[in-house]
């Protein structure tokens, strides 16, 4: 009876870390340098991140847990840009500030979506 004990105590804690060590694989995986599929591109760091459109900077502070980010404290470069660029830079913030994206990895591709489950964002690795 103990010995049936000790093997069902081993097993629940073998797999509640593997869980905890896969959720933990996959925050990690999203950090590093990743290309927007329309043109961009995001770096990812444990706390913090930065992004570009082509035209301003921008950066600010992240959140990740399991397959979540949470983005705020967002600020910017002010470079002139044309006036198309500064809209879709606009609506770039927009979207980030304050928001949650959930994201999947799979290898080298990144989809990040909102919380309607939406895609917002396809993301790649070279």
């Amino acid at each position: 009876m103990i010995n049936r004990f000790l093997l069902i105590f081993a097993l629940v804690t073998f797999f509640c870390c593997q869980k905890e060590d896969f959720q933990n694989n996959l925050a990690e995986t999203i950090l590093g340098n990743w290309n927007i599929e329309e043109g961009g591109n995001f770096f990812f760091e444990k706390d913090s991140f930065s992004a570009s459109l082509g035209c301003n900077t921008f950066f600010g502070e992240i959140k990740i847990t399991d397959e979540t980010i949470n983005f705020f404290l967002i600020a910017s470069t002010k470079i002139g840009c044309t006036d198309q660029l500064r809209q879709l830079e606009e609506q770039f913030v927009l979207l980030l500030e304050n928001s949650t994206l959930i994201f999947n990895i799979d290898e080298n591709l990144a989809k990040l979506y909102n919380s309607e489950r939406e895609l917002i964002f396809t993301l790649y690795r070279k």
